[in-house]
């Protein structure tokens, strides 16, 4: 396995305990993901739109006081971008 492979791997099997173990926060650790490790399309999209939510937070003063009272805005602009890159996924049938 060559080592892009092993890195991808590896954040795919991180990313997936995260989901499971902390709902809450797996989507912020995944927005600072190192860009060059390459992700499955699905994973590449949710990277690529948690990356406008950071940079919210990055763009938010005081966000240590705020905490979780901040809100995020992303545009019409933004969102029409985002869901332009959305690739096919799987959904699960009820």
């Amino acid at each position: 396995m060559s080592p892009s492979a092993r890195a991808a791997a590896c954040c795919r099997t991180r990313y997936t305990r995260r989901f499971e173990e902390e709902p809450d926060s797996w989507l912020l650790h995944l927005s600072f993901s190192d860009q060059s490790v390459s992700l499955s399309p699905s994973l590449h999209f949710l990277r690529r739109f948690s990356g406008f939510v950071r940079a919210g937070f990055e763009q938010t003063p005081e966000l240590e006081t705020l905490r979780h009272r901040v809100r995020v805005e992303i545009s019409d602009k933004e969102m029409t971008q985002v869901l332009n890159t959305a690739p096919m996924m799987i959904a699960p049938t009820t």
